[in-house]
């Protein structure tokens, strides 16, 4: 257990099923303006990153940070493996039989029986610290996840259910893959190394097999238009491409063997998607000539939400991504975040989208 946190547990929806939380329960209920949900990584380490998060926030209080809030809750859930952490979790607490199963947000094999998953556990904690009669003064919520946790993050504001009083920001850092809306992808199957190739699409991959949450099933559509229009900061570390973490086709097929790559590709095609003017081109990364035009999630602004910051100088390290200027502004700051580095051109220039399909789809 680390110093100044404690360990309870959230219940899961009226069945018994239980997300076990780290969290520094010695701030005032009352006094909080804001919290901060740290998921860990593939490593499952609940403590550390609860550590790495609580640090940020320490640090920035000591900094004087604008915008930082030194009553904030920090949370860290834990994620337990079967295999892994066998006698470590109780008899109602969530635990997976795959052991990355959980930043896919995929169900629960433990308890046995259970229908609950990762962004079922994420939509929990996320009720419970909205909840004004417990925290009457939480006014942001802010998810952070790297790596393994930025894959589970950049799934749950997709699909994820949020409350309507509390603002939320989605901290995605150097996530491995994405799920893709559409069965588009930058690199084509026969250019990979052919493993895993049956599941290019399916979820966590894609949509296809993904059976929904507690709350419910949406179209691909409904999904798209709540994703382009959240408050999501993807974190990408510009030396991040080493040729690590997931190398099978499906992961190949959204950018080559490097996480970075993965990411500016994802950047592109959800700005292709919604027909923005950011010249994504320029990346170098991707160019998806047959996307149809959904710009209609955007009908309002003909922007996204979300934001690309690229963190020059740092590598697949959480503790460099977010003790960086770009990540402690993704952190802490409610008005302008530096976007970090840019191709050259890039701000200049605005997409012609001449490599754009024509092809208009409505949701009708």
């Amino acid at each position: 257990m680390p110093s100044s946190a404690n360990m309870r547990n959230i219940p899961i929806g009226n069945d018994g099923e239980e997300i076990p939380i780290y969290w520094n329960d010695g701030t005032s209920k009352d006094g909080a303006r804001s919290a901060y949900i740290m998921i860990h990584g593939k490593l499952r380490d609940g403590d550390e990153y609860w550590t790495i998060m609580n640090d940020a926030l320490s640090s920035a209080v000591k900094d004087d940070y604008p915008g930082v809030d030194e009553n904030a809750l920090v949370i860290a859930p834990q994620f337990f493996s079967t295999e892994y952490n066998k006698g470590q979790y109780g008899e109602h607490q969530l635990a997976f039989g795959d052991v990355n199963a959980w930043q896919a947000g995929d169900i629960a094999t433990h308890p046995e029986g259970t229908s609950k998953s990762s962004i079922d556990a994420l939509d929990a904690i996320v009720a419970e610290f909205a909840n004004k009669d417990e925290y009457p003064n939480i006014a942001n919520i802010t998810i952070v996840g790297h790596g393994g946790g930025g894959q589970l993050i950049t799934r749950y504001a997709a699909v994820g259910s949020l409350p309507e009083d509390v603002y939320v920001r989605f901290i995605v850092g150097d996530a491995s893959t994405h799920a893709y809306f559409s069965e588009h992808r930058p690199v084509d199957k026969d250019d990979t190394d052919g493993k895993g190739c049956e599941y290019w699409n399916t979820w966590r991959y894609g949509f296809d097999n993904f059976t929904g949450t507690a709350a419910g099933k949406k179209d691909l559509w409904d999904y798209f238009e709540q994703y382009v229009n959240r408050d999501i900061v993807f974190l990408v570390a510009n030396n991040d491409t080493k040729e690590n973490g997931d190398q099978y086709c499906p992961a190949l097929m959204q950018g080559g063997v490097a996480r970075r790559d993965r990411n500016l590709a994802w950047w592109a095609y959800i700005n292709t998607l919604a027909r923005t003017r950011e010249p994504v081109e320029l990346f170098g990364v991707a160019s998806f000539k047959n996307l149809p035009d959904w710009s209609w999630a955007t009908s309002r602004s003909g922007t996204i939400v979300p934001r690309l910051v690229v963190i020059d100088g740092a590598d697949h390290d959480a503790d460099k991504v977010f003790g960086s200027d770009e990540g402690r502004a993704a952190l802490f700051s409610s008005g302008d975040i530096p976007a970090g580095w840019r191709p050259d051109g890039y701000t200049d220039t605005e997409t012609d989208c001449s490599y754009c399909s024509s092809t208009n789809e409505t949701k009708d």
